[in-house]
């Protein structure tokens, strides 16, 4: 397996390749963008990029030409940049759900008031 070091907020290194973060593709996107240079020469050879129909992230190569090691690198950060976000993904749903059960509680707890309210005022009314 290949390390693959954080450099920076928004840099990786890996042993010949360098990834930058470069943020969303546009405002309203949750996947990030990856620019992918040769470590040695600074060259660009490619993308890293969310590809929806694979739910992945996969790599959009420019005209380069790669040995099998730096495909595993390659390989190995698309992995490890989809796993982070699937993650990611399942935090946020698990915070949603239970953002929901809250409300759903708080309002069974305020329909309970309110109707133990009325049961009261009823009650009221026929001592009166």
């Amino acid at each position: 397996m290949v390390e693959i070091k954080r450099l920076d907020v928004d840099l990786f290194q890996s042993k010949y390749l360098m990834y930058r973060d470069d943020g969303p593709l546009n405002p309203k996107a949750v996947t990030r963008k990856y620019s992918v240079f040769n470590r040695y020469n600074s060259s660009l050879i490619g993308y890293v990029k969310w590809h929806a129909p694979w739910r992945a992230y996969c790599f959009y190569a420019l005209n380069s030409v790669f040995d099998t090691a730096c495909m595993r690198e390659i390989a190995q950060f698309m992995e490890e940049t989809t796993k982070a976000f699937k993650e990611r993904s399942l935090d946020s749903a698990q915070r949603k759900a239970a953002k929901t059960r809250r409300i759903n509680k708080l309002d069974r707890l305020t329909t309970a008031r309110s109707n133990a309210i009325m049961d009261s005022v009823v009650e009221n009314k026929e001592i009166d």
